[in-house]
């Protein structure tokens, strides 16, 4: 028997407190967002200043409540980079040196579409809030 999907679900990160490059806005925004989420009748799980390890266990969580939802709603907000053509979240903590190195310590935005993609939910939206350009290009002298 086939069971209707009801609700709204988000998981909104805001990643402020990076050792190198600290950024003011992100956990603010974020906080804001999951309070204007709620008020729409979002039920609302806020992640803030998240590990890598951290950022995982909340999207599991947040692909597990998808199961059963109509709407699924991700934010995020932080630092972000793009490396040849795959957009990755910044976690707090990371010792990310070189380009190579982005693919094992961030978290592939690919993940949070494979996430929505399987639970199947009928309206997914995902916000991204951050830059992704990338520190790691080569730069060519003229």
């Amino acid at each position: 028997m086939h069971r209707e999907r009801e609700g709204k679900v988000a998981l909104v990160i805001g990643n402020s407190g990076y050792k190198q490059s600290p950024l003011t806005n992100p956990k603010h925004d974020a906080s804001d967002m999951a309070d204007m989420l709620k008020q729409l009748g979002f039920e609302v799980q806020l992640g803030l200043d998240l590990t890598r390890k951290a950022m995982r266990r909340k999207v599991r969580k947040f692909g597990k409540r998808l199961e059963t939802a109509k709407v699924g709603l991700f934010y995020y907000a932080g630092h972000g980079v793009q490396v040849k053509g795959h957009n990755y979240l910044i976690p707090l903590n990371v010792d990310i040196m070189n380009e190579d190195e982005v693919i094992d310590e961030g978290v592939d935005a690919d993940s949070i579409l494979r996430k929505l993609e399987t639970a199947g939910s009928d309206i997914n939206i995902i916000i991204l809030d951050a830059c992704r350009n990338n520190p790691f290009v080569r730069k060519w002298a003229p």
